[in-house]
Formats: structure tokens, sequence, C-alpha cells
């Protein structure tokens, strides 16, 4: 009874339209870029070449380029960095940092609806941007976090309810930022994880049914969050996903689902590296490349094929522990019906409610709208790859009988990785060691402070010349202390740099141009000519010395992947080439 109780109300949210704040969520974080994203009436992806294509139907006859493919994309404009979709618009970070928000049509003075592709300008100097139910979250480069739209349950953190229509600053330091339906989390340089709107998204203590109007520490020790749909997903540093807020939809992968939340953190797997929620579903990619997913299957948006480990008395599944949907992903999207994913090679896959995408479903959920009960690879359509996921390999399968021969004692490192000798390297020099007496974590982001400081012990940590600091966000204990102002004084980091932010994920741009500079900003004989590596760009010279030394190689003939986050493995092997012989 409790189950049948449980889908009619959730039919009649649908019915009702509540599912609308609930869209895509996606976190932004900084050094990472989204290149896919649903909205409420389509999918978003932005292409190897920076080109954003949308497969939503109602751009089709706005008089701008389609590509005939099932489903039918709209290019929508170029040299896209990143994009994040609400309800009825899309926001964009272009390739100079500018932020621009767009839609399909505006209302007149008479309320008259026009159709037309609309487009404008927000600000400069953003690197992310996170969007969903008319609220909008921008982190510059500074790490000032700025947000306006919708403000009903205080979600912009700015001390009212008031909307806004221009951005308005809200937190300092921030390398992550997502926007829920009622909630808004953030998490600054050092881990911690600060959030506001309605208390009954929060946790703990700070729990409550009033609003939070202004930013709150909830917890330290964070790397990822998602706050889409009733619930907060969190992934610590130490790879933990956690989850509370509302079980409707068996949300905390317990075995059950009820009117239940829950205020504590419950803990859900290991091994996570990023995580999406929407209104009923879950989805958490872990370290290896594989998808995991749960929740409310009703329209197939679990993709595990129209099942679940319960069922309603209506028939409608419910998959209430995790089951793993896909291998080999690097990024994955959460609508408010669909689901879909990018694989490391670039392929586009999709699932849930289809029936705006014309030509694919395989079923019909139970409100007669087409249903694609499986993941489906889109083809004709394939997005750049950039998230930290899509550069760690799943772990080989290993075969029955036959032991890995394991390196330096470490469990997560065998002899024929092709990080191997690049570990042993690091470890002998003292560069680095592993993260426990048995685990190196190759496959762990790594951040500014670590390159930097694992850069300086390359180099034979020499002393800093000057004592003084000029960073505002580092202090003598800090571990990689002397490794930033030599970094400083020996121009690897700019000089006029007054911040350090040592908790910034590390790009490749970012470690080619670290150990460039390092090396003797020297000059290549030829350019390597990326399609996604401006000459003008800063970091341009390095890729092209990095490519001729052999130090990395682009992720394909035409693109080298600057923003995609960099693992330990990476840089100690972008190390080892460098620096060995």
């Amino acid at each position: 009874m409790k189950k049948r109780i449980l889908s009619l109300a959730l039919v009649l949210m649908l019915c009702l339209g509540i599912s609308v704040p609930a869209l895509a969520a996606d976190s932004a974080t900084v050094g990472q870029v989204n290149t896919i994203s649903l909205g409420f009436n389509g999918l978003a992806v932005v292409d190897a070449n920076g080109t954003l294509w949308v497969s939503d139907p109602d751009y089709h006859d706005l008089g701008l380029e389609n590509r005939g493919t099932s489903p039918v994309f709209t290019k929508i404009m170029d040299n896209v960095r990143t994009v994040s979709c609400e309800a009825s618009e899309y926001a964009v970070v272009k390739t100079d940092g500018s932020l621009w928000t767009f839609g399909h049509g505006y209302y007149d003075k008479n309320y008259n609806y026009i159709k037309r592709f609309t487009s404008k300008k927000i600000m400069d100097g953003v690197v992310s941007v996170s969007a969903s139910n008319d609220t909008y979250a921008a982190i510059k480069e500074d790490g000032s976090l700025w947000m306006w739209g919708g403000n009903l349950s205080g979600q912009l953190g700015n001390g009212t309810t008031n909307d806004s229509a221009v951005p308005v600053r809200v937190l300092e330091n921030v390398i992550a930022v997502s926007c829920g339906s009622s909630n808004t989390a953030a998490i600054t340089k050092d881990g911690s994880l600060w959030m506001w709107g309605s208390k009954s998204g929060l946790c703990n203590e700070y729990y409550g049914d009033s609003l939070q109007t202004v930013p709150i520490k909830i917890m330290e020790n964070v790397r990822s969050v998602n706050c889409g749909g009733h619930v907060t997903t969190i992934v610590k540093t130490d790879g933990s996903l956690w989850v509370w807020g509302f079980n409707a939809s068996g949300q905390m992968a317990n075995g059950s689902a009820g009117w239940d939340t829950y205020k504590t953190p419950c803990k859900v797997m290991d091994n996570v590296v990023s995580v999406g929620n929407n209104l009923s579903v879950s989805a958490a990619v872990k370290a290896d490349g594989s998808l995991w997913m749960w929740g409310e299957n009703d329209c197939g948006n679990v993709g595990n094929g129209y099942s679940g480990t319960d069922y309603s008395t209506q028939g409608i599944p419910y998959q209430l522990t995790p089951c793993k949907v896909l291998d080999s992903v690097a990024a994955v999207t959460c609508g408010s019906l669909s689901v879909a994913a990018v694989k490391t090679d670039g392929s586009v896959w999709f699932w849930g409610r289809s029936s705006y995408l014309n030509g694919i479903g395989n079923d019909k959920d139970p409100y007669d709208f087409a249903m694609q009960t499986t993941p489906v690879q889109l083809k004709g359509i394939t997005a750049k790859i950039s998230s930290s996921a899509s550069t760690s390999k799943p772990t080989p399968t290993p075969t029955p009988g036959v032991t890995a021969e394991k390196v330096g004692g470490f469990n997560d490192v065998v002899k024929t990785d092709y990080f191997a000798d690049s570990v042993l390297w690091a470890v002998d020099k003292g560069i680095t060691a592993g993260t426990s007496k048995t685990t190196f974590s190759p496959n762990s982001t790594c951040t500014t402070a670590q390159i930097l400081t694992f850069l300086w012990r390359s180099q034979g940590s020499p002393e800093p010349t000057s004592k003084t600091n000029a960073f505002t966000d580092i202090k003598e204990s800090d571990y990689f202390y002397k490794a930033a102002l030599w970094a400083k004084e020996n121009n690897i980091v700019s000089r006029d740099s007054t911040v350090f932010n040592g908790n910034t994920p590390c790009t490749r741009s970012m470690a080619v141009l670290y150990i460039w500079r390092a090396a003797g900003f020297y000059a290549a004989e030829k350019h390597s000519n990326f399609t996604d590596v401006a000459a003008t760009t800063i970091y341009a010279p390095a890729v092209d010395w990095a490519v001729e030394q052999g130090v990395t190689s682009g992720t394909s003939k035409t693109t080298f992947s600057p923003d995609t986050t960099c693992t330990r493995a990476q840089i100690v092997t972008f190390l080892y080439r460098a620096f060995s012989k």
C-alpha cells in the first residue's frame, strides 16, 4: 500500500509540473567543464571543436543550422567551453571567459510568445556555470561566486528571498557549485562544503523548516557535490559518496523508499569521482569509469531495462540499490526524466523519457510517452572529453589464475600500467609517495598544490630566495608553502598573483605550462596545430614544447583537451618524461 500511495503521489507531481525544478542541476567545477547537459526539452552537447549543439525541437525552425541526424541537433554557437541547462534557458561559458544565456523565444509587452533565438551576455572572466530552476551560479577566475535569478527559498545566498536580475557576489575561494531546486551548494578551496536555501535540504544540526539565506558551512573534506532534485549527494576527498534528503524514490540507495527525509548523510559507496541527481534518480561515476544508478525507474531513466529491486502495485520498477549501467563513462547529466552520458571516446548515450528526441525509444512509459529503457548511442554527435573521469582508465579484468605483478608495494599499481616506471621514479626521487602504505591512488585528481610540490621536488626542493609570502591563502605550515614561494619567484605561477588556489584541480594545460616554465621556457621548433589550442592562449607554446619533447601528446590527432583534469598517475608520468633523463 505504501508503494501504491508513493506512485500515485509522484504521478500527481508529474501532472502538476513539479518535476520542472529538478532539471539538469549540473555541478560547475573549476578545472572541469560540462560538455553535455540535459534541459527540459532537449540535450546540449559541446563537440571537440567547441561548437554547441542542442536537440531541443523548438530550435529546429529558427533559421539555425541543423544536423540531419536522429535526433536532429541544431547548431547554436562556436567557441563554447562549458554548458548548463535549466528549465527554459541554457547558460554557456565561451573560450574567452564570457558567460551567455540564451533561449528560443520571449514574450512581448502584450504577452504574445515570439519564437526567436535570443542570447544575452551576462559577464566576463567566468570559468564555470551551474543553472537550475531559473537560478544561476557562476565561478569567476578569481574564485568568487556570483548568483542571480529566482530566489524564492533564499538560494541566491544574498540574505533575502528577492529575485535578482543582476549577478550578486556571494562567496569567495569557490572551486565548485551546484544549483538545486531550492538549495545551492558550493565547495571552497579548502574542501569545505557550504549550503544555503531551504533548510529542509540541509543536514544534521542545520536541518529545519525555515530558510538559510546566506551561506553556512556544512562539513569539510568534500570534493564534489550535486543538489539536484530533493537530495544532496557529495563525494568526499577519500572518494566515498554520501547522500541525504527526501527518499521518495529510493535516493538513499539503502533498499527502501518512502516519505522519510534523511537529515543525517548516508554512505552509499566508495571510489566515486562525480555524481548527478534529478527528481527521482541518482547517478555516480566511479574512478574506473563505471556508471551506477538508482531510484524510480518509471520512465526507464535508471537505464537497466525497466527493471528494479522492487515494484509498485502499478508495476513501476524501483531500483533501490545502485546498479551498474555503463562502462568507460567520462561524464553524466540527469534531466527531469532522462539521463545522458558521454563515454571516454566522446560518444553520447541517452536513456529515459525520449518523446522529444525523434527516433529514440524502445517502449512507452506508464504515461504513454516514448521511453528508452537502456542506454543507446546517439549517432552523428560526439562530445568533447573534459572531466577528470574521462582520463581514468577502467581497471583491467584480471586473467583467471594469473596475478598481476604489483609495483612499489602498491596494490593499485601493476607492472603493465603505463605509469608504473613513473611511479617508481617519483617515489625513489622523493617527488611523491603513496596515499597509504599500500596505495598510490593513480586515478585521484591532482591539485595545483600537489603538482607544484611534485615539480619543486623534481628540481631538488630548492629553498626560496625570498621568505616573504605574497599569497593571502597559504600559511607557513602548509606542506606546499616552500613550493608555492619557489613557483612564484621563478615565474612558474604569475608573479602578480596574490592567491595560490592550491585545491584547484590541475588541468592538462596547467600541467604542461608549469613543467615548461620549470624546464626553461624553451621554444618548440614547430607548432602542434591542435584545434582546441588557440595560438593566443598562454599555454600554447608549452603545449608545442611538451608534444615535441614527448612529455605528452594530444587526446586525438586534432585535440589536446586542455581543460581535462589530470590524475596523480598522469602528473608523475609527465614529470618522469620531462626530467628523468
